[in-house]
């Protein structure tokens, strides 16, 4: 009894010690990459209370979930989130919104699928049309539920639950899948929000355990090629995901790379082919005019002439190593990641400083694609252009984020392998990380 005292006291603190460090940068942050154009006070009474309201039954689960082994309490975590969304749309509670807020309803409700998002778009256009507007179902709808918007933030929402009750089924113990799902983008996803990316977090998160729990084993070519083409048809920018993992699949097996090839083009034809009516050229031509090429939809006065070229996503060298935009990445971490995750990141390097040689040089190059994706998700956070600026396009790098935050939980699995020495500083990590990204979920929810 006495050894839960201490640990509860000790999360309890790490808790608040991380908090207590969001609380008071990411307000300086959020002013210094928006040059005064947006504030808030984060030290207001009505702030911390909201904050105190959320954290207490936020601790309580975690250690009831990590501590005395109740599967439940962590199913409890992602359903009321899941029900947080209800509510608000119930309450017609309307909490500030980052990136493309309002483009996906207009998709759905039109009908017709967005290239860059083609084939969730389509899924979701459908299921709008031929379900959520059926006059059985649409007539008993609540006046907060009817629109496509409320369509969005609920379907969106409840993807989110159903990701995280799998996840939290498969791997109960794993901080690996634990510190995504505890970063403030994941937790803001999980309560209602209007984007695309609720839809398809679950396939990055998938793919990244994919390329751990099966590192030394080849797929079979249909299984791996349908992988492969499933990534660029939900979103366009896990092409390279898609192309890391068919590499990794050849690589495994190099004579069967004309059969995996094939596979591959036959799904993603088929794909495109399902879910755009124009063929398969009006898809690439209408992608590549969707893709905001060099200045196209810049709208951050910061960004503009900073693209590295006219057909360029990315910014110059010479912007992209700045003072300015270190900051601006510091806010994304801050924002989007918990800054907890780096700190907890160079703990684990140190932690696990001899296991090079203990393990060995052939189950690190098992590892080969896992650090191929992380270093990929790197450039992409230093050099790609968040055209509506810093603070309202944070959730563009949502991937960097869930990679940053996997591959440290990772590195700290590996040394929480005693079950009975684990639990307790499994409990204070996840503490520890809740306490970086509760004040950012509620700065986010209240910003602007």
């Amino acid at each position: 009894m006495r050894q839960h005292a201490k640990t509860i006291l000790f999360s309890v603190t790490c808790y608040v010690l991380a908090a207590s460090v969001t609380v008071c940068v990411l307000p300086a942050l959020y002013y210094a990459v928006s040059r005064g154009n947006g504030e808030i006070a984060t030290l207001s009474v009505p702030f911390l209370i909201r904050l105190a309201s959320v954290s207490a039954p936020v601790l309580f689960l975690l250690y009831w979930f990590a501590y005395r082994r109740v599967m439940s309490a962590g199913y409890a975590l992602w359903v009321l989130l899941f029900l947080s969304a209800i509510a608000k749309l119930a309450l017609g509670v309307a909490f500030h919104q980052f990136g493309d807020e309002g483009q996906l309803p207009v998709v759905v409700e039109g009908g017709l699928p967005f290239s860059r998002w083609l084939a969730g778009s389509a899924v979701l256009a459908w299921g709008y049309h031929a379900v959520w507007k059926c006059p059985p179902i649409f007539a008993h709808l609540p006046d907060g539920f009817t629109s496509a918007s409320a369509y969005v933030r609920l379907v969106g929402a409840g993807v989110m639950m159903v990701a995280a009750l799998v996840f939290t089924r498969m791997y109960p113990r794993r901080l690996a899948v634990w510190l995504p799902m505890l970063s403030p983008l994941w937790l803001m996803f999980g309560g209602g929000y209007d984007e695309y990316y609720p839809f398809i977090a679950w396939v990055w998160m998938s793919a990244l355990l994919l390329l751990y729990e099966r590192r030394r084993q080849a797929l079979p070519s249909w299984q791996a090629a349908l992988y492969v083409a499933v990534c660029p048809l939900a979103y366009v920018g896990f092409a390279p995901l898609g192309l890391i993992l068919f590499v990794w699949q050849v690589v495994m097996n190099p004579k069967r790379i004309v059969q995996l090839a094939i596979w591959t083009a036959l799904f993603y034809v088929a794909g495109i082919r399902l879910f755009f009516e124009g063929g398969i050229a009006a898809y690439f031509t209408e992608l590549y005019t969707n893709l905001n090429l060099g200045e196209m939809c810049t709208l951050w006065w910061r960004y503009k002439t900073h693209a590295a070229s006219p057909t360029s996503i990315f910014f110059d060298v010479r912007y992209a190593v700045s003072m300015v935009h270190m900051a601006e990445i510091a806010f994304f971490l801050f924002f989007g990641c918990g800054w907890v995750v780096v700190p907890l990141g160079v703990f684990g390097v140190w932690w696990n400083r001899h296991a090079v040689a203990r393990v060995g040089w052939p189950s690190l190059r098992a590892l080969g694609p896992l650090f191929v994706v992380l270093l990929m998700q790197i450039h992409y956070l230093v050099f790609m252009i968040p055209k509506l600026g810093p603070s309202n396009d944070v959730d563009l790098f949502f991937s960097v984020y869930f990679t940053l935050a996997f591959v440290v939980g990772l590195v700290l699995d590996t040394r929480l392998t005693d079950e009975s020495k684990a639990v307790s500083t499994r409990y204070l990590i996840l503490s520890a990380a809740a306490g970086g990204s509760i004040p950012a979920l509620l700065f986010n929810l209240l910003a602007g």
